[in-house]
């Protein structure tokens, strides 16, 4: 079932007691700001790029210098993110 939250954001929803995502979407509703959701995505969409190198470098993960360098942005960047999501969440 999709439920409208906030400002446009729509999830499914599951019904089922005890459910993590039916608290998810309480906590969304009454803490998260429209910042910290969008942080939320950038950080995700920056660990599926971190993803992505996992899989060219795999079955031995040796990264050369310039995966090196995209791994450590990505890691700084997601950093911020999450500084941010906290201090969204915990003012």
């Amino acid at each position: 079932m999709a439920e409208q939250i906030g400002s446009g954001l729509q999830t499914h929803l599951c019904r089922c007691e005890p459910c993590p995502w039916l608290h998810i979407k309480i906590k969304m509703g009454n803490n998260m700001s429209q910042k910290s959701v969008e942080e939320t995505f950038e950080a995700l969409f920056a660990l599926t790029d971190l993803r992505q190198i996992f899989r060219e470098t795999k079955p031995t993960y040796k990264l050369n210098d310039e995966q090196k360098e995209k791994v450590r942005k990505i890691i700084e960047s997601v950093r911020k993110n999450l500084l941010t999501i906290e201090e969204e969440l915990i003012k």
